[in-house]
């Protein structure tokens, strides 16, 4: 299981339900024996565009930039040419994401 890392959120119930949406899935991986991994969202954006502080654009961007044969920019996101389907920008941080966890892990 790969997930990004958030530190900061903008109200105590947001930080209430992240937190209890994270013990879930940490109790769930430790009782079934899956692996969790933890990445910062300012590496995770490091990685991605080589920029810490990166936007939602430059995500999107440096994704169409590293794909080009699958990915182009679109109106409100990332058009992935094999499906025709848009990627927001979550869908966009989980294929950084992805990528990452391929590189860095390797399991």
């Amino acid at each position: 299981v790969y997930k990004r890392q958030v530190q900061f959120s903008s109200s105590t119930m947001q930080t209430q339900l992240w937190a209890s949406l994270r013990a879930t899935v940490w109790l769930f991986a430790a009782l079934h024996g899956v692996k969790i991994e933890c990445l910062a969202t300012g590496r995770l954006k490091q990685f991605a565009t080589g920029h810490g502080g990166a936007t939602k654009d430059m995500m999107a961007a440096f994704l169409v930039k590293k794909h080009p044969e699958k990915f182009k920019i679109a109106p409100g996101g990332v058009l992935d040419l094999d499906s025709g389907h848009k990627k927001d920008d979550n869908a966009v941080d989980a294929l950084h994401l992805y990528e990452w966890a391929v590189q860095t892990l390797k399991t």
